[in-house]
């Protein structure tokens, strides 16, 4: 009777054992959890008591599993007992049966209970953690000081670890005989606890030197982790609702994860592997002498790469316009590297980070940073694919009429749209680092420069932030900037900070557009009447500036007449000013010159006349006959000059005159009548 209870007596001794080292995970986790405030060590210790109504479970199922089997020995002694009836026995078989069926009830329905429990509570939880700590691990880390011990909380991981994994390859190990494989499912939540004490470990190791990002994502991982398995084992509890069983077999509870399976018996991942590839060449390659040697020499070859990789993460080369910060077990290096090929320790246990320290970066804010392809930037269009943001200026002071007539400068604001250019370098590498990613402080600079750029354009109004100021804010700008950068201690250098672009909102800029080309106008008419009043002055008088003095001179001509001054004052005055204007080459000194030239022509013409006159009364004195038959002649001659002349050479009686009245020139003596 002891030998068939026997081995049920140490499966219920290992779901004991499990069930203790089970409770002492989620014991553990849950303690440092609490104490280290990390959402990692909950979600383990989430996990792990997952774990313990399996164990309990499974010491349930073998203690009846022992009970059945005593219950079926006892029933067969009896069976084989002198002198008992068979028919008495097989009356009361059934009734004798009671552990038997109460262990096919709990296959039947507490083991799929438990499945189901488990399952869900898994995926339900895991999906609630990972939904609780995805934020926290995606957020920016700035180092802190931790407020626990990380070593201690590594040494209970470790502990864990070691204990769980001895006990998990034992109950393991056990599952292999048949009326034990239900522990392997215990088994696979056991060395599942394992595996997350290995990597909690390894992350809070990472931790104390203020590296936080493995135990953030670990918060995620975790329970990811678990949402897997949960699904996991509610998709074998419906497949084992239709899947066959044969007599007597024991079935394969759905708890029973093939992932974690994987833990407990790692073997089998290699056989499934082999068993693959056999399958894909279609005979057995594994068995060959070429796989043999493939297996042999994989793990001196993996070694050998392991430590090519190795030996590779031991240098660094930094370009000329980068530099280098090392960090060795978490600790910044005093100085970073310069341009070159440096050593140092092999990853992970030292980490090199380029920056650009020689090149210029740039940080743009307003609508230029995101335009619309093949869309114009003006005033009057929206070029940008957001909605632009409008900045709060002071507007332009304006007389307001108030009631009764009075008037009053009433203030106001306006709106406009500015895009904000500011340009950086890296000046103290080892502040700029600690300060935080290349993102979270061009964030910072962000931040900064909106906050001074809207402080100074309400110091400003429309006009001024449209004209001349927007040019002249860029140094103003800069130093502010600087000098907060400087007590933030970013270690940047501000080069540039500047307003690009400025123009009002779209609905406004047609009004803008109206002024401006109002403004235009009046400036061109200017230039206009500019233009005709030096080429008035500059044709009457030569050039603008003798005009003008020209006018002096005659305005004070007038004034000297006014005030009655003497005729001597006012002739000079007037003999100034005909100077004056022969000193100049405009329209005056021509008309001058030219009445002169007019005057002394027609003076020497008459002069000459009467001249000529004189000589021509003597001549007549002298021969008054010859005088005028000359004179006679010369008129004639002078007449006859220009005038047709006809010869006649017949009778006037016999005269035919035929004549071409196209000629205008034709002339007709009116007399053609004939002589008698």
């Amino acid at each position: 009777m002891n030998g068939a209870s026997q081995p049920y007596e140490r499966a219920v001794g290992g779901a004991l054992l499990g069930l203790a080292v089970q409770a002492a995970c989620a014991g553990v986790f849950l303690g440092l959890g609490l104490w280290t405030h990390e959402p990692a060590l909950l979600a383990a210790a989430w996990m792990a008591g997952a774990g313990l109504p399996l164990w309990a479970v499974l010491a349930i199922v073998h203690q009846q599993h022992r009970l059945e089997r005593i219950e079926a020995l006892e029933a067969d002694q009896l069976a084989r007992r002198p002198g008992v009836e068979q028919t008495i026995f097989e009356r009361t078989g059934d009734d004798l049966s009671v552990a038997r069926r109460r262990l096919d009830q709990l296959f039947k329905w507490v083991l799929p209970l438990a499945s189901l429990l488990v399952g869900a509570c898994l995926a339900g939880v895991g999906l609630w953690l990972a939904a609780s700590n995805l934020p926290r691990a995606d957020a920016r880390y700035e180092p802190q000081p931790l407020a626990y011990d990380a070593l201690v909380a590594m040494a209970f991981c470790a502990g864990l670890a070691l204990l769980g994994f001895l006990v998990g390859r034992f109950l393991a190990g056990l599952a292999h005989v048949k009326e034990w494989q239900l522990l392997r499912g215990g088994a696979g939540f056991l060395m599942g606890a394992v595996v997350l004490a290995v990597a909690l470990t390894a992350g809070l190791g990472a931790a104390r030197y203020e590296i936080a990002w493995p135990l953030r994502w670990l918060a995620v991982l975790v329970p990811a982790f678990m949402v897997l398995i949960g699904a996991e084992i509610l998709l074998n509890l419906v497949l084992n609702v239709y899947r066959p069983r044969k007599p007597g077999e024991t079935p394969r509870a759905a708890f029973d994860s093939r992932v974690l399976g994987l833990l407990t018996t790692p073997e089998g991942l290699a056989k499934a592997f082999a068993d693959a590839v056999n399958y894909q060449f279609g005979f057995e390659v594994t068995h060959s002498w070429f796989w043999h040697l493939l297996g042999r020499a994989a793990l001196p070859l993996l070694g050998f790469a392991v430590g090519v990789l190795l030996l590779l993460s031991c240098l660094v080369y930094v370009e000329p316009h980068q530099q280098a910060l090392v960090t060795t077990f978490g600790r910044l290096d005093a100085e970073p590297s310069d341009p070159g090929l440096h050593v140092k320790w092999p990853w992970p246990l030292a980490r090199a980070e380029l920056f650009d320290v020689a090149r210029v970066h740039e940080v743009r804010i307003g609508s230029v940073e995101d335009l619309k392809e093949g869309e114009p930037i003006l005033w009057t269009n929206q070029h940008s694919v957001k909605d632009e943001g409008l900045l709060i200026v002071a507007a332009a002071q304006r007389e307001a009429k108030a009631e009764g007539g009075s008037t009053h400068r009433a203030p106001g604001i306006a709106l406009v749209v500015a895009d904000f250019s500011l340009q950086y370098r890296i000046r103290d590498l080892p502040k700029f680092a600690v300060s935080g990613s290349q993102e979270g402080v061009e964030n910072w600079l962000r931040c900064m420069a909106e906050r001074e750029v809207t402080a100074m354009l309400y110091s400003l109004d429309e006009q001024q932030v449209l004209g001349p100021a927007r040019l002249k804010a860029g140094d103003a700008l800069r130093e502010r900037i600087q000098a907060a950068s400087d007590q933030k201690g970013l270690g940047v250098e501000v080069l540039f900070a500047g307003l690009v672009g400025v123009h009002p909102h779209a609905k406004a800029a047609v009004a803008y557009h109206e002024s401006v080309r109002a403004l235009q106008e009046k400036e061109t008419a200017e230039e206009h009447a500019r233009r005709d009043r030096i080429k008035v002055l500059s044709e009457a008088a030569g050039s603008p500036e003798q005009a003008e003095a020209l006018v002096g001179e005659i305005e004070k001509l007038e004034q000297m007449k006014m005030s009655g001054e003497p005729a001597e004052s006012i002739a000079a005055q007037e003999a100034a000013i005909e100077k004056r204007m022969r000193e100049g080459a405009g329209q005056a000194a021509q008309s001058l010159a030219a009445a002169e030239s007019e005057r002394w022509m027609r003076e020497n013409r008459e002069r000459g006349n009467a001249e000529r006159f004189m000589k021509e009364v003597l001549a007549y004195r002298a021969s008054p006959r010859y005088f005028v038959t000359r004179r006679y002649l010369e008129a004639l001659a002078g007449g006859l000059a220009t005038a047709r002349k006809y010869v006649l050479v017949a009778e006037r009686d016999k005269l035919t005159i035929r004549m071409d009245f196209k000629d205008e020139d034709v002339t007709l003596p009116l007399d053609v009548a004939p002589r008698k």
